[in-house]
């Protein structure tokens, strides 16, 4: 729940400290142990946003403006992976899921930008153009109304 770090992170920082609070998520460590691990948000305490997710588990950044653990942070890849993946392992579904290869559910979201190739803090800005489920596009942003 890396989340903790934007959302909760100034409270850590004043209930526990500076050495417990950066200490919130360790995905880096994780990561460098080998250990595959998931991204989540406890809806309905947080909105559905797994770019969020990715923003904080990139940035590890509390809403006060302090950063959590530099050396915990992760690339905007690995977080994308820890969503999707890591995420269908988790459920034993990486057969199925979890990655755009042929043979697996074509369950995607279409972006207007890649989250790998923009500074980390346009990562929340990103716009969602539609979602396909099983194929099947289930969702299209409106067109923007011409000024």
């Amino acid at each position: 729940f890396v989340a903790h770090t934007w959302y909760w992170g100034d409270t850590h920082l004043r209930n526990l400290g500076a050495d417990r609070a950066k200490q919130i998520s360790p995905l880096a460590s994780t990561a460098a142990l080998g250990i595959p691990f998931t991204l989540h948000q406890d809806t309905p305490v947080l909105p559905p946003d797994m770019l969020q997710t990715v923003w904080c588990a990139a940035r590890r950044i509390t809403s006060g403006g302090v950063l959590l653990a530099d050396d915990e942070r992760i690339s905007p890849e690995a977080a994308l992976q820890a969503v999707t993946l890591w995420g269908a392992r988790q459920y034993s579904e990486e057969d199925t899921k979890g990655s755009l290869v042929p043979g697996k559910r074509a369950d995607l979201v279409i972006l207007d930008r890649d989250p790998t190739a923009v500074p980390t803090d346009e990562i929340p800005a990103i716009s969602i153009l539609a979602t396909v489920k099983d194929g099947e596009a289930v969702y299209r942003r409106p067109p923007h109304p011409a000024n």
